[in-house]
């Protein structure tokens, strides 16, 4: 829900994995789509209509980035497969995606 802090974008917090496949089964409420911002972020991103140039500047060099990444994959290796920048979190450090 992080990208959607300080938007206008109307998000539904639901409690019950029941209500996303209501939600998805009846499609639209006044003209708004409902999605799962869980899976679908580049989707909403690209509806949104923002470019990536609205993503933040990042203050760490690009080196230490890619090194760091390689670093944290090889620590983790039997568990994860893929480590990358994210441009869709503001506040959190990390967020761990399945």
């Amino acid at each position: 829900m992080e990208p959607f802090k300080g938007t206008d974008v109307p998000v539904l917090l639901l409690t019950n994995n029941v209500d996303e496949f209501c939600f998805n089964q009846s499609g639209n409420f006044k003209g708004k789509r409902f999605v799962n911002i869980e899976s679908s972020y580049d989707e909403i991103h690209k509806d949104l209509g923002k470019q990536d140039s609205d993503a933040p500047v990042s203050r760490i060099p690009e080196d230490d980035i890619g090194s760091f990444n390689l670093w944290l994959k090889n620590e983790l290796s039997p568990v994860i497969s893929r480590v990358t920048l994210s441009k869709r979190l503001k506040d959190t450090p990390a967020i761990v995606v399945g």
